[in-house]
């Protein structure tokens, strides 16, 4: 230990640094030595380190540490906007090109009629601008008050301005013939009547009256074009937000205001201190500042940090954009366990999701679209050949009525048969995640679900009933408040279904905690608001505190703005999507090539699980006991082997199911020669292997 008085600085300390004086003067303390020197430092050494006598080649170097401007805009590497971009704007060249060919006879109409009076209006302007005429007022003043000094000095100045300008005016017209006469050597008389066209239509527009012009506007109403940095400034400081008054306090950080989709996108770091949450949540003061309509701004919180906004502004509001084309129309076979697109950012762009582990909520006005949206979400489940589809609709309509020939079990209606049939649907799905956890239990305790849910592997083999289930009930209202006692054991179902590949599909038109429990909702995952009315069936709906945040329905109008909603738990960013508004042709043929995949047939309906008993007998020694001590076997003998062996357990299984469940149990397989012929199957050395791995991991635990 050592006396303060008699520390001394270390040589790297100024020793004429205050805070180290008092240390030097003494203080009645003995501490450490090393402690002393480290909050001598800790206290009166600089904040800022000094760089001066740094190596200059570390100065100049860290600038490339520096975050820099992008050499390719963001529109050139974003996929799907690198051909959108240009293919709009040429789209919109050639609209407008067909716009005026169009109207060509009526502009030639109107301009031989304007020509005349625009050639006057123009001869008579160039004549007051050669003669001077705007001085005659003041030489006539002066003449009235008999000034003749100053009438001589306007009248100096007036006829030196029009010799200037006779000269202006007598070069304009040589260069004017002689560009006719270089125009009738080069291109004849098309070059001159090409002239004398372009003379009488600048004729004809000084000519059109101010209320009704020559050429007729391309777009009838006021369309936002850009957003500039002076507009984004005056909104924000308009919004009378603390800490937020002063325009110069607002920056732009790399890219700055740019092209993003159909939109500008303004990112901007806010004044320390204030949030973007803060202006999400004035969204509405916004829209005022910005002279723009609610659907048309559409602020985030940043990727960099709390205070930076991403302000995205469409060329026009999201409610008057096209829905473009859905991927699932190619064709093309979906997976319940892989992301797929549900619906489409105000940006045009696909918002994808992924049906496993999630449960979805829809709400909304009667005619804001949640039909539509749970059919989208049945229809990704559909395209899934390995997916069963069940959808109870107690609206009575038939919403979903084209979808029945591929659902396993189907109910609509709005009487007391309906109501009995969709409480027995939850009923059996109750018992259904009874048994799927079970079998999930049996399975990890043998190894074969390490982390307790279904995988794509053990969903595809034929006859263990673990295949995905997705479950639409469309105005679940109506079943809670006929069937109350279900309501509890569809809470169960959503929170231990996650992990066992049940997904349920809950729309309604009333949120509200007196007809769907507050405990149904919060267990629900991603939730979808559609139009609603007020804060309160948004929050409903999405959370408590989302329409502060900015996260809200009420924006958009029912049947106007049908499909448009907020979506929150869908994907990694939660924000405002519209879903697939398909006609009745492309819903015929989606569901076309689903039941094409399908093979024609409603997957669950004759899939019972006859796998029940697989799992009181080990797979594994059953195998190596049809294998013997041959080399191994094909799977067609393992199969008969194995259906022989235990015909009750093992009878309604193909190879396909047997190869798949052995590669669950970490048995590899691949080509086996058998008999001098070498097919598919496994091998008693790969059957052994797995045996002994099982034996060391169980005595390991």
């Amino acid at each position: 230990m050592t006396a303060v008085a008699d520390w001394t600085p270390p040589p790297e300390v100024d020793a004429h640094d205050p805070m180290i004086r008092e240390v030097e003067l003494g203080q009645a303390v003995t501490v450490d030595a090393e402690q002393v020197e480290v909050e001598a430092y800790r206290q009166g050494g600089p904040i800022d380190a000094d760089r001066s006598k740094e190596p200059r080649y570390a100065v100049i170097t860290g600038l490339a540490e520096q975050d820099r401007a992008p050499i390719i805009p963001a529109w050139m590497r974003n996929r799907s906007q690198r051909w959108r971009v240009p293919l709009a704007t040429a789209g919109f060249a050639l609209y407008v090109l067909a716009f005026h060919l169009l109207r060509l006879p009526k502009y030639m109409v109107l301009g031989a009629a304007y020509a005349p009076r625009g050639g006057w209006r123009l001869g008579a302007a160039l004549l007051s601008w050669l003669w001077v005429t705007e001085q005659l007022p003041l030489r006539l003043r002066a003449v009235q008050r008999l000034d003749t000094e100053t009438w001589i000095k306007l009248h100096k100045e007036v006829h030196g301005s029009r010799k200037r300008h006779a000269w202006i005016v007598a070069g304009g017209l040589v260069a004017v013939v002689v560009v006719l006469a270089l125009g009738w050597r080069v291109g004849g008389a098309a070059a001159l009547w090409l002239s004398v066209l372009a003379a009488l239509a600048g004729a004809a527009r000084a000519g059109a009256p101010v209320d009704r012009p020559l050429i007729d506007r391309v777009t009838t109403s006021s369309r936002f074009t850009r957003l500039t940095a002076e507009a984004v400034r005056l909104a924000l400081v308009q919004l009378a937000i603390p800490g937020l008054r002063e325009p110069a306090a607002l920056t732009f950080p790399p890219p700055g205001i740019h092209r993003d989709g159909p939109g500008w996108l303004a990112r901007v770091n806010l004044p320390g201190g204030v949030t973007a949450v803060k202006v999400l949540e004035r969204r509405e003061e916004l829209s005022s500042a910005l002279r723009l309509p609610m659907d048309q701004i559409w602020p985030a919180v940043g990727p960099a940090h709390a205070g930076q906004l991403d302000l995205w502004v469409g060329n026009k509001p999201a409610s008057q954009m096209g829905n473009p084309r859905w991927s699932v129309l190619n064709g093309k076979p979906l997976s319940f366990f892989e992301p797929a697109p549900f619906a489409f950012t105000p940006r045009t762009d696909p918002a994808q999701t992924v049906l496993f582990q999630r449960n979805f909520l829809l709400g909304g006005q009667p005619g804001s679209g949640k039909s539509f949206a749970a059919r989208g979400l049945a229809t990704i489940a559909l395209l899934d050949p390995l997916c069963e589809v069940q959808v109870a609709e107690f609206k009575g309509v038939g919403d979903f009525l084209d979808l029945e020939p591929l659902c396993s079990r189907y109910v609509v209606g709005t009487d007391d048969q309906a109501f009995d049939d969709g409480a027995d649907m939850v009923r059996w799905l109750f018992g259904e995640v009874g048994r799927r956890g079970a079998v999930i239990k049996a399975m990890r305790e043998q190894g074969r679900a390490p982390e307790g849910k279904v995988t794509p592997e053990l969903a595809a083999i034929k006859g263990l009933g673990l295949h995905p289930l997705v479950v639409v009930l469309d105005e679940i209202h109506e079943l809670l408040a006929e069937r109350p006692e279900v309501a509890d054991m569809l809470t169960r179902i959503i929170k231990r279904g996650r992990a066992l590949a049940v997904v349920l599909v809950l729309a309604t038109q009333i949120p509200d905690a007196k007809t769907i429990p507050s405990g149904l909702t919060k267990s629900v995952s991603s939730r979808w608001c559609f139009s609603v009315l007020e804060q309160v069936a948004n929050d409903q709906i999405l959370g408590t505190g989302s329409y502060k945040r900015g996260q809200t329905g009420t924006v958009y109008r029912p049947v106007v703005d049908a499909g448009w909603g907020y979506a929150k738990g869908f994907t990694a960013e939660d924000g405002p999507v519209r879903s697939p508004w398909l006609t009745p042709e492309q819903w015929a043929a989606v569901t076309a090539v689903a039941s094409a995949l399908r093979g024609g047939r409603r997957v669950g309906a004759d899939d019972g699980p006859v796998a029940g008993e697989v799992f009181r007998r080990d797979l594994i020694e059953d195998a190596l006991a049809v294998v013997g001590q041959a080399n191994g076997s094909h799977w067609l003998g393992l199969v008969e082997g194995l259906a022989a062996l235990d015909a009750e357990s093992y009878g309604d299984l193909d190879p396909e199911s047997v190869g798949a469940m052995l590669r669950a149990l970490g048995v590899e397989t691949g080509d086996v020669k058998v008999s001098g012929v070498t097919r598919k199957g496994v091998k008693r050395r790969a059957l052994e292997a797995a045996r002994e791995r099982r034996a060391v991991t169980a005595g390991a635990r």
